[in-house]
């Protein structure tokens, strides 16, 4: 890990020793401590992010300074044959695009929307749902999507948050020697932050440590006032972790002998290589590393 192996590796290390067993807690319970990248200069409610979400007094939106992120804000555009395609793609149009409109609100009034009118209807969207959407269909603009900021590095995501808009515009061009006036539409995006911008921002954290801030004063500015104290009631002696959800088969490759344990009794081997764990009828089924491993499942680690 580069933070442990790096420079600033003992920074790092006292970092974690000096708040270890610290958290937040909100009405007797741990808080939701919620993080992303960049907010662009300020945090959303999580009620205006993710509807239905239950709105909480240290998930508000506030000021996030000084963000020396590339982030901050972000905009790329696309002609309308290839815009129009790939919301189609998105399953948010159908046919031609008349309009397209975002519709922005304050804070705790709900989230953004964008309503798109085509061939095939009205379509209205919160901008949560229609980034997830845009990002999985912008596999079909290869090299195009995601776009390139202006120092000609590729931007993260496609959509990279939230708080975004879009807007078609008309644009007329003359070409040929008779300057011929062709009008070409245009869709504009343009947004802020990396993330779903609640909560805590890193770059803003990171701009309120270098002004002088300690790490109590940077929670409770981004969570409500919120202290951290001793969390030792709330955390068990043994945290699980899931690093792949939904899946049947997960591959697990090592260069050095594991110690497995399933249900707790010891599978027991000193070979190196590929584990294979496999999910048959709620029960879970253990490859032990072979020199050859046949298996191409979908997931590896």
């Amino acid at each position: 890990m580069e933070a442990v192996l790096g420079d600033d590796g003992d920074r790092w290390r006292e970092a974690v020793s000096r708040t270890s067993g610290e958290i937040l807690v909100h009405d007797g319970e741990p808080a939701r401590a919620f993080y992303s990248s960049t907010t662009g200069l300020r945090t959303r409610n999580i009620e205006d992010i993710w509807p239905g979400s239950e709105p909480a007094p240290y998930l508000v939106g506030v000021p996030s300074l000084g963000e020396d992120s590339p982030f901050v804000s972000w905009a790329w555009e696309l002609p309308g044959y290839q815009m129009e395609p790939l919301l189609r793609e998105a399953d948010v149009a159908g046919g031609d695009v008349q309009s397209i409109a975002t519709r922005t609100t304050e804070d705790g009034q709900g989230p953004w929307m964008v309503d798109i009118v085509s061939d095939s209807g009205t379509v209205s969207m919160d901008t949560w749902a229609l980034r997830s959407r845009i990002n999985e269909a912008a596999a079909i603009l290869p090299g195009l999507l995601p776009a390139r900021r202006p120092d000609g590095v590729a931007y993260p995501n496609t959509i990279l948050s939230p708080e975004f808009s879009i807007r078609r515009e008309v644009r007329v061009s003359r070409v040929g020697s008779d300057a011929l006036a062709i009008a070409v539409p245009y869709y504009v995006v343009e947004g802020a932050g990396w993330g779903h911008l609640i909560g805590m921002s890193q770059y803003g954290a990171q701009a309120m440590a270098e002004a002088g801030s300690a790490y109590p004063e940077i929670l409770a500015h981004y969570y409500g006032g919120l202290s951290p104290v001793p969390g030792d009631q709330f955390l068990p002696e043994r945290l699980a972790v899931g690093l792949v959800v939904g899946s049947e088969f997960v591959r697990l490759r090592s260069d050095t002998p594991l110690n497995v344990t399933v249900d707790g009794e010891p599978v027991e081997t000193t070979e190196t290589g590929t584990w294979g764990f496999l999910s048959v009828d709620g029960t879970l089924q253990v490859i032990q590393p072979v020199r050859y491993f046949p298996w191409s499942g979908p997931e590896e680690f």
